[in-house]
């Protein structure tokens, strides 16, 4: 029953929607049809948005530490069905389709008798980060050290060689590099390295992350060594 359950929920979702946070979007049906609000969060893996202002529901807070608890407003999720995004030139609720422009670029354009067939842009606030890039050096440097990886992985011992045999590996793939192409960056603080080694070996290691995917450096599992 689980698995059905699983599979027809995968075949139920959308494969590409046509609704994104941001939209400005009419609800059919309910009991707020023919209300308009700003969708403000999507849930692609329940084919549900949330449109601020509809759909109100009521909701009991527990009391905490930090909250003293009652009865709160907000909105529930709608099926995404529900909802059609509006025209930007007319108003009107429409159904969105896809087109090619002259140059390859692939826009969102309104169906239906109500349509102007003009191009629907994509929502401005898609292009803000939800997550701002990390700025300071204790941010950037909050991965797990290399060094600590590989002693975890194979023990402090086993790592030492493996990690002695990796450096030969890269000095063999530093000579075979042509005098034209220049040596791979280090990025600061996108892993952590051992404190033993050169600044010259720091800015090759970068390649010890995917060592063991790498076409130079196979796993013996038989062995349990490199080669």
């Amino acid at each position: 029953m689980g698995v059905q359950s699983k599979a027809r929920l995968a075949r139920s979702l959308f494969p590409r929607w046509k609704i994104f946070r941001g939209d400005d979007v009419m609800i059919n049906w309910g009991r707020d049809k023919g209300q308009t609000g700003k969708v403000v969060k999507v849930f692609r893996k329940k084919n549900r948005v949330i449109v601020e202002g509809r759909n109100l529901v009521k909701k009991t807070i527990k009391r905490t530490e930090q909250q003293p608890g009652g009865i709160i407003t907000k909105e529930a999720p709608i099926h995404v069905t529900n909802v059609q995004v509006l025209d930007p030139a007319t108003g009107s609720p429409v159904r969105i389709g896809w087109k090619y422009l002259e140059d390859g670029t692939k826009v969102r354009v309104g169906r239906g008798h109500l349509a102007s067939g003009s191009v629907i842009p994509r929502p401005e606030i898609l292009k803000e980060r939800r997550k701002p890039l990390p700025t300071s050096e204790s941010e950037l440097t909050k991965t797990t050290p290399l060094e600590v990886v590989w002693k975890k992985s194979f023990g402090e011992s086993e790592g030492q060689r493996l990690l002695g045999e990796a450096l030969k590996n890269l000095s063999l793939e530093e000579s075979l590099r042509p005098k034209d192409q220049p040596p791979k960056k280090f990025i600061p603080g996108h892993n952590a390295l051992p404190s033993s080694l050169s600044k010259e070996t720091c800015e090759q290691f970068m390649e010890l992350a995917g060592l063991l995917r790498s076409p130079l450096i196979k796993r013996d599992k038989s062995a349990d060594t490199l080669s």
